[in-house]
């Protein structure tokens, strides 16, 4: 053979690779409908993602001050149980004193001495 047959021969096997690449579609029109939505689809869930992920942080945001604010509160409260207990017991202490001089005076009476009030703690509900 020589260099022009085999040249020949070349070209007409481009041309039939040719033919057949032409006769299929490049593109499928319901396939790129499908990626398209799919595509629509991707965006609309990353942007409800980012949504909820901004929320969640506001969230866990205010979680956290409440939670300082619980605890500042329940230091408080322990703080003002203990002075109440501090001021019952000098309460105490002064009526002891005040009966104790009553007696010596002989001025003591037949009078039910006050006691203080006692909290009802609130029922947790």
């Amino acid at each position: 053979m020589t260099a022009a047959e085999r040249q020949k021969l070349y070209r007409e096997r481009q041309r039939a690779k040719l033919a057949e690449a032409s006769a299929i579609p490049l593109r499928d029109e319901k396939a790129d409908a499908s990626i398209a939505e799919l595509n629509r689809t991707l965006a609309e869930a990353l942007e409800e993602v980012a949504r909820l992920n901004r929320e969640n942080d506001a969230l866990a945001y205010k979680v956290d001050r409440l939670t300082r604010d619980v605890k500042a509160g329940e230091s408080e409260n322990t703080r003002l149980r203990k002075r109440q207990d501090e001021m019952v017991k000098d309460l105490e202490h002064l009526r002891s004193r005040v009966a104790r001089w009553k007696a010596q005076d002989g001025t003591e009476t037949a009078v039910e001495p006050v006691r203080p009030k006692t909290r009802r703690r609130k029922a947790v509900t």
